[in-house]
């Protein structure tokens, strides 16, 4: 069981052209530095970064939960073969769960949130650092529960999860739900039927997540407000939505502002505007490419973008590029190498040298995992958690 000791330690919403930042040329000093930072004979399931702590997690094939290190200055694993410790075993396969193990962060530190197998029955682990060594152990009150993704708040003391619970013989399909970590008495559905996926809202004070709704048959993105339990839709046009994410953007003044996917063909990115959440940027693959996926954003000395993959099809070759969220300072890298690789999975890390962008190789039976460079320079100040 876990204790509380393991913490100690709507408008003109369309593709349409006048929106789209369209690809900048590189400039004269960006040079494209990809680099394989993995051990090629081990292959790194779906990695996650833990940007309090520099540690990254992921689960093996043999159903091993790991943790290892990230250079705080150069960006590269410790070890490359990510077997760093061994935290638990008898994970849920990433085929049934759909996703690997994920983090949750607060003021008390970074927890590894995961699925995890007992007697045929999916649970919810959690693991954390108590100081000395790390220790890892069933979420109580999570029988039937998998796919945790943890909320970011490095000032909240009681993290929170959401997941996708089925508890055993229950009719019916998983149930989006939340709860904190600690607690399970917080353990709360969505009220929702069609509502999926979920990111939690970072921020001070915020209990919330982005989920998807559907209305008249089309994905939309929504707000769930957690503590008041209350569902507001956020985008009403016919185009379907996928994986909304909310930041506080710096450019903006801290407002709050969110992407979603546009048919996977595009990245809206939104902005409230005397109180209606506003379209005020697409981010489009470039010509030849027809989709953009996996998008997610980041914040880098003072601006924001959103790293995504651009491919011809779904699980066919694709390209990294990260583009900034404010169309009247715009910017749209490449940041992979050539080749006609299969990339999946884009993640970030911010470093003393700078921000890298990752993705995940998949070739045959190997998996690699790529570091990119963004070309965004050295950091103006080094965050404290």
């Amino acid at each position: 069981m876990l204790s509380r000791l393991l913490l100690s330690t709507v408008f003109a919403l369309t593709l349409s052209p006048a929106l789209v930042a369209a690809p900048q040329p590189q400039p004269l000093n960006f040079v494209v530095t990809d680099q394989v930072v993995s051990d090629p004979s081990i292959r790194l399931n779906d990695i996650e970064f833990d940007h309090q702590g520099f540690n990254f997690t992921w689960q093996d094939d043999d159903l091993n939960l790991w943790v290892a290190k990230v250079n705080k200055t150069t960006g590269a694993l410790i070890p490359p073969t990510g077997m760093g410790e061994l935290l638990d075993t008898g994970l849920l396969p990433i085929a049934a769960s759909g996703n690997g193990p994920e983090w949750a962060a607060s003021a008390r530190g970074s927890l590894v949130v995961y699925s995890k197998l007992v007697d045929m029955v999916s649970y919810l682990g959690v693991a954390g650092f108590n100081g000395r060594r790390w220790q890892a152990g069933l979420m109580p009150g999570t029988e039937g529960g998998r796919t945790p993704f943890g909320s970011v708040d490095y000032t909240a003391i009681d993290p929170f999860v959401r997941y996708n619970a089925k508890p055993p013989g229950e009719p019916g399909g998983p149930i989006l739900t939340w709860r904190e970590i600690v607690d399970p008495s917080t353990i709360s559905v969505v009220p929702e039927s069609t509502a999926t996926q979920g990111r939690a809202v970072p921020g001070a004070g915020v209990r919330a997540l982005t989920i998807t709704i559907k209305a008249n048959n089309i994905d939309q993105a929504a707000y769930w407000n957690l503590d008041t339990d209350v569902i507001t839709q956020l985008t009403f046009d016919p185009l379907q939505k996928d994986d909304p994410f909310m930041f506080n953007a710096p450019e903006f003044a801290q407002e709050p502002v969110f992407i979603t996917g546009l048919d996977k063909r595009g990245i809206g990115v939104y902005r409230r505007i005397d109180n209606v959440w506003t379209q005020i940027n697409v981010l489009q693959p470039p010509a030849g490419e027809a989709l953009a996926i996996s998008a997610e954003p980041f914040i880098y000395n003072g601006r924001s973008y959103v790293m995504f993959i651009t491919s011809e099809t779904l699980d066919g070759p694709g390209d990294l590029w990260f583009a900034a969220i404010d169309p009247t300072n715009p910017l749209f890298r490449k940041v992979s190498g050539a080749g006609a690789l299969r990339r999946q999975d884009p993640e970030y890390m911010i470093t003393r040298g700078g921000v890298f962008l990752y993705y995940t190789e998949r070739s045959g039976k190997q998996i690699l995992v790529h570091r990119c460079d963004t070309g965004l320079g050295l950091p103006l100040f080094w965050p404290q958690y």
